[in-house]
C-alpha cells in the first residue's frame, strides 16, 4: 500500500491545538474530510475530539526534519489498519518519495487482516507493559493474538517477555554511548521493578565493548526478533549492523596479518547478512551462522576445514545497499 500524507500540521503530539486542526482539515478534499471524521477517537487530554482523532491517527511528518521540524500528517487509509505486537506487516515513511507504504513482513492469506506495530519501540515491552501503553495512548487493550496467548500466565508468554527484557538491554548496551541513550523509549520500559533507572550504561562498559562483542550482539538481536516472530523490515537493521560489524573486525584483523580460521564461513554470513537488509521486505526466518572468530593460536569454535590468510580486500568487496 501506498498512501500519501495529507493534512499536514506545523506541531504535533501534545502540543496540537484546534486551530492547527482546522487549518490542516481545510487542505483536504470534502470526501477526506468526511473520512477523516470516521476514524477513531482513543481520547486523551484534548477536550476536543477534532484534536484526540489527529492525534489518534497522526504520523509524525519527516519531510522538514533535516530544518529540525515536527509536524504531522494524516494518512487516511493507512489509519484504517490495526495494531498487532507481532505484526505481519510493517508501515514506513519514505521521504525521497513523499509517501508512507505498508509492505507484508510475511506471506498474508486472503481475508487475514493486515496489522502493523504501532510504534517500533513496543517490540522492547513485556506483556504488561505493552498493555498499558496501547491503553495510555490508543485507548485500546491489545487484544493481538500474541497477547492474548501471553503474559505471566502461560509459559509461552513469560518467555516472550524474558526474549524482549533482553532485546532491551541489547539495544540499550549497542545503541547508549557515553552515557547517552539514541534509542527512543518510553519511561515504562525504562525503569526496573524497584524503580532503577535501566537506560544508563556505565562507561566502563561501553569502553571494553569489542567490535566482536558488538558483531556476536547484533547477530543475536536479530535472532530474538526471529524468536519473537518479526520478520521483514524489522530484521533490516539487526542484520545490516551485524554486518558492518563483522566487516569492520574482519578488516582489523586482516590489517594485523591475523590468520582466522573459517574466514570463508564469516565472509559467507556477512554477504548473507547484506542480502537481508537489502530486501528486507522479503526476509525468511532462519537460521544464520554463528559469528564467532577464531585468531590463529586460539581455541577454534568448530573443526576448521581451512586456515586462511584474511586479507583486507576480501572484508571491504562487499558493498552495503541500504
Amino acid at each position: 500500500m501506498v498512501d500519501e500524507p495529507v493534512g499536514i500540521t506545523n506541531t504535533w503530539s501534545q502540543y496540537l491545538t484546534r486551530a492547527e486542526v482546522d487549518r490542516a482539515l481545510s487542505t483536504l478534499t470534502a470526501a477526506q474530510r468526511v473520512k477523516f471524521h470516521t476514524l477513531s477517537d482513543a481520547g486523551g487530554s484534548s477536550s476536543d475530539k477534532l484534536v484526540r482523532i489527529y492525534q489518534t491517527n497522526g504520523h509524525n511528518y519527516a519531510s522538514n526534519r533535516d530544518q529540525g521540524g515536527d509536524q504531522g500528517c494524516i494518512c487516511l487509509d493507512m489509519a484504517f489498519i490495526n495494531h498487532a505486537c507481532v505484526p505481519n506487516a510493517s508501515w514506513n515513511f519514505r521521504e525521497n518519495a513523499n509517501v508512507w507504504t505498508v509492505s507484508a513482513a510475511i506471506d498474508i492469506a486472503e481475508d487475514e487482516e493486515i496489522t502493523v506495530l504501532y510504534v517500533d519501540y513496543l517490540r522492547y515491552y513485556t506483556h504488561a507493559q505493552r498493555q498499558e501503553i496501547t491503553r495510555e495512548i490508543w485507548g485500546f487493550t491489545c487484544v493481538c493474538t500474541t497477547c492474548k496467548f501471553g503474559g505471566s500466565k502461560t509459559h509461552a508468554g513469560r518467555v516472550s517477555d524474558m526474549r524482549r527484557v533482553f532485546l532491551l538491554g541489547l539495544r540499550l548496551l549497542l545503541e547508549s554511548q557515553n552515557g547517552c541513550l539514541k534509542l527512543e523509549m518510553m519511561h515504562i520500559a525504562l525503569r526496573g521493578s524497584e524503580g532503577r533507572d535501566l537506560a544508563s550504561i556505565p562507561r566502563n562498559v561501553w569502553a571494553n565493548f569489542t567490535e566482536a562483542d558488538r558483531t556476536f550482539a547484533w547477530w543475536l538481536v536479530a535472532k530474538l526478533h526471529e524468536a519473537e516472530g518479526f520478520a521483514g523490515e524489522g530484521l533490516v537493521d539487526p542484520y545490516g549492523f551485524a554486518a558492518l560489524s563483522l566487516r569492520t573486525r574482519l578488516t582489523e584483523l586482516g590489517q594485523r596479518g591475523k590468520r582466522v580460521r573459517n574466514i570463508e564461513k564469516w565472509t559467507d554470513n556477512m554477504k548473507d547478512w547484506y542480502k537481508l537488509t537489502m530486501n528486507g521486505a522479503k526476509v525468511s526466518l532462519r537460521t544464520t551462522g554463528w559469528p564467532i572468530l577464531v585468531p590463529e593460536g586460539s581455541a577454534p569454535a568448530m573443526k576448521a576445514n581451512k586456515v586462511s590468510k584474511l586479507e583486507p580486500a576480501i572484508a571491504s568487496s562487499v558493498s552495503v545497499v541500504r
